[in-house]
């Protein structure tokens, strides 16, 4: 392909040009004092790099005396053509380039003739990196490393990355210069997904494979939000709050902190841990006092910050402090407050008190219960606090700490820019300025002598939404344009005025030092992105100042970032230029004695054409058979092409979805090689660019897999590749033989050789390796086995035991450890009479792999402490616990195995190991509540285990043990510790609101409790179940929580008390509530009224769903919703589902657990209003079955075993089964969906065995030949 070229410089006609030349050797040669240089190069052209279809400039200047003329050739070929060469400076402009080439650049005059050559070579982009790996993650950084993927040096690399959960584009690193680069600064406990880019002197090239990682756990970095809390008695409170904004990790349950006295330490507060549900019950306060609370969350790595301080009086019926409470300046005179609704406190009355900074002064106002109030009135620009309380029926809760907010600055009309007065020349040119600020935003008008402006001469242009105005008055007339024009600015709080006065001078009336322009600015043409100067210069006495105007209004410097600047000359400089600064430029000189325009003057910005260029083009790719690839195609160009794709002769973009500069083609289900066009197209040309797709099979398994090398916890591995081809890793599979688990998996493994660590000594494996390619993973390789080396043990041995044969002769017993790491070679004891001694300093007694021994010369009456452990070839393990056992024979030993666990608040279970025939007839317990000398004794009968009952709920308790026998007391255990469970009376979370509602309409009482057992919900009304076909139970939480449901409602007959009643084996407990229905003409002022109501929604899976719903009333009602006639439990959804400000139901993420019918509750004092239900349906994309990763053919040895794995993909996922002949290899009951892996052993026969993936939309199938192949001698 040829390229375009074209030249620029200096040009002369020819007849001209030789002339000269001629004329100057005669004189030239007549003048010996004139100097004679021959021509040398001032700007050699150099070499460059041009992306295909790129453009460069080549810049060539000789100079000399006599200048020379200057020249360019292509090999033999003149670019240049005889008659328009250029003297001294000849720029070549080559466009389309596709091939490399040498232009060379000629110098030529009467002495001599020199030349210089420029390599221009076409390169293109880099390719993408690959091998990208995360080798290091922490809560706040990712660590990649990756391989160039490119044979020549590349300049640096580039490094893209986003949150998962962003709709954001991607954040970019730039200028990586190694293979491996930590990115810091991320989101603890997100998923993000990175890809880097290689870029060379061309430009970047195409990205990486994406891979995907999410960051560590952190404490939270913010306290849960919206604490409310409530007293269900004088000394019990409910606590409610909503996860924080900021979790960092998987929030793990809450601490609420309470206290008496705020400002002690926080750990000094009293605690009370929950879990990861967001409301509690702390019980046990003390009635008629103020108490503090606090929230924070928490994490597997630690505790998050607290909330700000809540206050609440423990006085039944009395409203907590409000929450959230929040101030926000709207005008110079108003702040807004607004806080939390409360947790169905019965609120009469809100007393606010507010103060201005620095004053004792507090203003008192009361208002009916809202969750928001303006307050008016205020000073602007003035600092005020403000403290809020709830009162209901039974008294005044506590205020809110003072929150503080500022009023914005006075709003009043003001002009920020005034017109002057002006002395202008007849037929010239006066412009008067006016601007003015204020809230709401004024307009200006324009008069004079009271009168509005009619004359054609007179032009207003107005700026900034018309709170800006100029008046141009051209050309100017003596006497008939002398007055006071007046600037009037007017918003709907006022008016305000300014006036300038104009004077028209004739010519002969012009003033000493009147203003004169030297230098006006003349037309400019610019390319965009270029600076532009417009010159100016102006004399006068005074020096005149200069300003400029451009298409008649002042040109605003102060708003162009720097962009914009006027020089000390005058002069106007442009920077950057875009096509906005394209327009008529007037410059203004003004002084003392008058003002005076320059001439206008255009300024073009040129926009430069650029045919159209691929910045990215689609590379080849393999797949495998069934699979996918996706395509990126980028061309740029000014003006930007459209971008379509072709496979042949056949259109993949429609005409009229052609997109501009970016197409990506997703190619699904490839079972045929094929090529695949790009096209780029604009007004200046047609591009295009194949990508070749080949359909690939996945790798083979390695071969002569080899464990070269063992520890205690390791194990090396070779192994042979077994495939002509590169692959891109490989991943190894390894089991314990012992464990029913599946295979773990070392993923990425770069060579054919690896070390596995982390494994149990002494244990038996089973390893095998894989290949992997950009097709996927292969099959397996035959398994290898091995038995890891020993260690010592790393547990002691279990149940010890003694009895006494004689008074100086004893028998021990015990298990071996749980985890020997070997062969067990033997046991020591070691036994003392001072437990307090290190142990070197026992007695010890070796005995072999018998787990019992005698050991006799024992003190009589003498109490010893016995330790066991055992050995292996390696070395000693760690010794059991001490076991104490009185020298008396028939004394029975110390218990052994002696544990406590909490089974009710008010018991705790204590178990230790039967003794070894020792003649027991009774134990003695001795156990004390933590802190106390209080021990309370205990005998019982001989058992292996007892039950302490009868202890306080949520208390620590130590437990110590002997066994008694006639002969004697045996040595009492260590002492042990456990705490009873927390209390688990039966308690209301929910009760049922009185309702006030509509004849045709609809009642809901909620109603769940909590206990242990479980309780079940129950519903009567005047001593009677229900029975009406009207009145509907729905339960939800297993049970203890109920929903009834009363529609269409009827006048008089509904009317009535309605109890809820839960009940467990421990006892029951009663709520109830009333219903009064109305009939239309009953309806009282301020009853709820749905001004909108959900409609009916379709969303896609993982899209968010807003069902919407607005409510007036007198209160303002409360929002609440139900789904399928159940609340909406918003507090269980972990922030996915949020309900708004404004009433609506925000769903995020879509799940299809959230289709059903939707209904929105307005609710007041004066009653209950229901909306008419909406469907919201989420609609999940149906693709048919496909396989991702059909079976292959394998060959196996006699008695050998092969792997085959089948992966069936679509939505709904399919299930996937095996099956040989008519038999089926996978239970029906067991069938997994997407993947589903065989493995035969003991292969005698060959076989065809079939995977078949079905869902709902459709059933395939693929079959794999295993071939029994006989082996040779």
């Amino acid at each position: 392909m040829v390229p375009n070229i074209h030249l620029s410089g200096p040009l002369l006609p020819r007849r001209a040009s030789l002339f000269l030349l001629l004329l100057s050797c005669m004189v030239f040669s007549s003048l010996a004092d004139i100097r004679r240089v021959p021509p040398r190069f001032a700007i050699q052209p150099t070499d460059q790099e041009v992306i295909p279809g790129g453009s460069v400039s080549l810049t060539c200047v000789a100079v000399g005396s006599p200048m020379p003329y200057v020249k360019w050739m292509m090999g033999g070929k003149d670019l240049t053509k005889e008659d328009e060469m250029p003297i001294g400076r000849n720029v070549l402009e080559v466009t389309n380039i596709h091939e490399s080439a040498n232009y060379t650049c000629i110098g030529m005059s009467s002495l001599g003739i020199i030349e210089a050559t420029a390599q221009v070579t076409v390169k293109a982009l880099p390719k993408p990196p690959t091998s990208v790996t995360v080798t290091e993650t922490t809560a706040t950084s990712v660590t990649l490393t990756w391989d160039s993927g490119n044979p020549d040096q590349v300049s640096y690399y580039m490094i893209q990355y986003r949150a998962k959960s962003s709709d954001n584009g991607y954040q970019e690193v730039e200028r990586v210069a190694t293979t491996r680069y930590s990115i810091g600064g991320l989101s603890p406990y997100s998923e993000y997904e990175f890809r880097v880019m290689a870029v060379n002197n061309i430009g970047r090239g195409p990205p990486s494979d994406p891979v995907e990682t999410r960051t560590g756990e952190q404490a939270p970095s913010s306290p849960p939000l919206h604490i409310q809390a409530r007293m269900l008695s004088a000394s019990t409170m409910l606590v409610q709050w909503a996860p924080p904004d900021e979790p960092n990790g998987q929030i793990r349950g809450y601490r609420v902190y309470y206290s008496t006295d705020m400002t002690a330490p926080l750990s000094a507060w009293q605690k009370h841990n929950t879990d990861v549900c967001s409301l509690t019950i702390i019980s046990g306060l003390i009635p008629d006092t103020t108490y503090s609370l606090r929230v924070l969350g928490f994490t597997s790595v630690g505790d998050g910050p607290p909330s700000d301080i809540l206050q609440v009086k423990t006085q039944q019926g009395v409203p907590a402090q409000p929450s959230s409470f929040e101030a926000e300046a709207v005008l110079d005179t108003r702040i807004v407050l607004t806080w939390l609704w409360p947790v169905q406190d019965p609120i009469t009355k809100y007393e606010l008190q507010y103060w201005e900074a620095g004053s004792d002064n507090k203003i008192h106002v009361t208002f009916n219960p809202a969750g928001s109030y303006a307050v008016d009135g205020l000073k602007p620009d003035t600092l005020y606090h403000f403290s809020l309380a709830a009162r209901s029926e039974m008294g005044l809760g506590v205020y809110t700490q003072p929150i503080e907010a500022r009023t914005a600055q006075s709003s009043l009309l003001t002009f920020i820019k005034s017109p002057e007065d002006q002395m202008g020349i007849s037929g010239g040119v006066a412009s008067f300025v006016c601007q003015a600020t204020g809230e709401p935003k004024p307009r200006i008008t324009w008069m004079t002598n009271g009168k509005t402006l009619s004359s054609h001469r007179f032009e207003v242009i107005e700026f900034d939404d018309g709170s800006g105005s100029v008046l141009r008055i051209q050309p100017l007339r003596t006497h008939r344009d002398e007055a006071i024009y007046e600037c009037t600015a007017t918003n709907s709080i006022g008016e305000i005025n300014t006036s300038a006065k104009l004077t028209v001078l004739e010519e002969n009336q012009i003033p000493q030092g009147f203003p004169t322009i030297n230098m006006g600015p003349q037309l400019k043409v610019v390319e965009r992105t270029r600076t532009a100067t417009m010159l100016c210069a102006a004399s006068g006495n005074p020096d005149p100042e200069i300003s400029w105007f451009k298409d008649m209004l002042p040109v605003d410097i102060s708003s162009s970032n720097g962009r914009i600047k006027q020089l000390r000359s005058g002069a106007l400089q442009i920077e950057n230029t875009e096509e906005s600064d394209q327009g008529k430029y007037e410059c203004v000189a003004m002084n003392s004695a008058g003002t005076l325009y320059s001439a206008p003057a255009n300024l073009y910005v040129r926009v430069r054409r650029v045919p159209p260029r691929f910045a990215i083009q689609p590379t080849d790719q393999e797949v495998m058979p069934g699979g996918s690839v996706s395509l990126t195609c980028v061309a740029v160009g000014s003006p930007m092409p459209y971008v379509k794709w072709m496979m042949g002769g056949k259109d993949l973009t429609q005409e009229d979805e052609m997109p501009i500069g970016r197409n990506v083609l997703e190619v699904t289900n490839i079972h045929e090689s094929a090529n695949y066009t790009c096209i780029g197209m604009s007004s200046l040309g047609i591009i295009e660019a194949t990508a070749q797709v080949t359909v690939k099979a996945l790798p083979k398994p390695p071969t002569s897999v080899t464990v070269t090398e063992t520890t205690a916890t390791s194990v090396t591995l070779t192994w042979d590749s077994g495939n002509p081809d590169q692959v891109s890793y490989y991943m190894i599979q390894y089991r314990a033989k012992s464990s029913d688990n599946g295979y773990q998996e070392v993923e990425r493994v770069a060579t054919t050789r690896y070390s596995i660590g982390g494994l149990s000594p002494y244990s038996e494996y089973e390893f095998r390796v894989m290949a992997v390619n950009n097709i996927g993973r292969g099959p397996p390789s035959d398994p290898v086995e091995t038995h890891t080396g020993e260690q010592a043990p790393s547990s002691p041995p279990l149940h010890i035991q003694a009895l006494m044969l004689s008074a100086s002769t004893m028998l021990v017993q015990w298990a071996p450890p749980d985890e020997p790491n070997g062969q067990i070679r033997g046991y020591r004891v070691y036994y003392s009479t001072d437990m307090t001694a290190p142990l070197s300093a026992w007695q010890k007694h070796n005995t072999d792999v018998c787990s019992l021994t005698i050991i006799s010369g024992l003190i009589p009456d003498t109490t010893y402490s016995l330790r066991v452990l055992g050995f292996t070839s390696v070395g000693d393990g760690p010794p059991s616990d001490i076991l104490q056992v009185k020298t008396q024979q028939g004394v029975p030993a110390q218990p052994s195995s002696f544990e406590a666990e909490a089974v009710l608040d008010t018991r705790i279970v204590l178990t230790w190991l039967w003794p070894v025939q020792d003649p027991i007839t009774k134990y003695e317990l001795q156990y004390w509540e933590a802190g106390s000398d209080n021990k309370i004794h205990v005998t019982f009968n001989p058992a292996g285990s007892y039950a302490v009952d009868g202890l306080k709920p949520d208390t620590l308790y130590h437990f110590s043990l002997a066994a008694r026998s006639e002969m004697g007391l045996g040595v009492y255990t260590q002492p042990i510790e456990a705490r009873t469970a927390q209390s688990s009376l039966l308690t209301f979370i929910k009760s049922p609101e009185d309702q006030m509602g509509i004849s045709g309409g609809v009642a809901s009482f909620v109603c769940q409790a909590t206990g242990e057992p479980k309780p079940r919900i129950t519903w009567m009304t005047n001593g009677k179940t229900l029975s009406s076909h009207r009145f509907e139970v729905i339960e939800f939480d297993d049970g203890s929580g109920s929903v009834l449901r009363i529609q269409p409602l009827r006048t008089h007959r509904d009317e009535a008390i309605y109890e809820c009643t839960a009940t467990n084996s421990i006892g029951e407990i009663n709520t109830s509530a009333k219903l009064t229905v109305l009939e239309e003409n009953q309806i009282p002022q301020g009853f709820p009224t749905i001004d909108m109501a959900p409609q009916l929604k379709v969303v896609e899976r993982t899209r968010t769903a807003t069902m919407l719903c607005a409510a007036s009333g007198n209160p303002d009602p409360e929002i609440s919703w139900f789904k399928d006639m159940l609340p909406v439990d918003i507090s269980s959804s972990n922030g996915r589902i949020k309900q708004l400000r404004s009433g609506a139901l925000q769903i995020e993420n879509t799940e299809e657990s959230d289709q059903g019918k939707y209904e929105c509750v307005a609710m007041n004092s004066a009653g209950t209003r229901y909306s008419a239900p909406a469907n919201l349906y989420v609609r999940v994309r149906r693709v048919p079955p496909r396989f991702a990763i059909p079976p292959t053919n394998q060959e196996v040895m006699p008695g050998g075993s092969v792997s085959l794995t089948c992966v069936a993909v679509g939505s709904p996922m399919p299930y996937v089964k095996w099956m040989m002949g008519g038999k089926d290899l996978t239970k029906e009951d067991e069938m997994p969906m997407g993947r589903n892996v065989l493995e035969v052993t003991n292969i005698r026969e060959s076989a065809n065995y079939t995977c078949i993936g079905m869902s709902s939309l459709g059933i395939i199938e693929a079959t794999a030949q295993v071939t029994v192949k006989a082996g040779t001698d």
